[in-house]
């Protein structure tokens, strides 16, 4: 392909990102920046993209902190509700059988 040709095609995906892309995704949904992070079989991917401060500038980076506030109510009975249909959980079951580091320590 000619120079002319390749510089056509950035200059279209800059105008059309494609939404697969960090890029893509946050113009697509209007979303100035955001950080994503999967952890699978003991390995952990952290990813950032675009900008964390609008205000600044500043750059999203993969330690960049985030204020959750209620949201994380709502993240944690999903997951629990999730591990309850996939027969993991039992709602009637103590919550110290699963995580004995939350037993009532002895009183004194």
């Amino acid at each position: 392909m000619d120079g002319g040709r390749h510089e056509q095609q950035r200059t279209a995906h800059r105008r059309n990102p494609d939404p697969r892309t960090g890029r893509g995704l946050r113009a697509s949904n209007h979303v100035p920046g955001f950080a994503v992070g999967v952890y699978h079989a003991g390995e952990q991917i952290v990813v950032a993209h675009g900008t964390a401060n609008i205000a600044t500038g500043a750059p999203m980076l993969e330690d960049t902190g985030f204020l959750f506030g209620s949201v994380t109510k709502v993240m944690t009975t999903t997951l629990v509700l999730q591990q309850l249909e996939r027969g993991l959980l039992d709602l009637g079951t103590p919550v110290v059988w699963y995580l004995p580091e939350f037993a009532a320590s002895p009183s004194s």
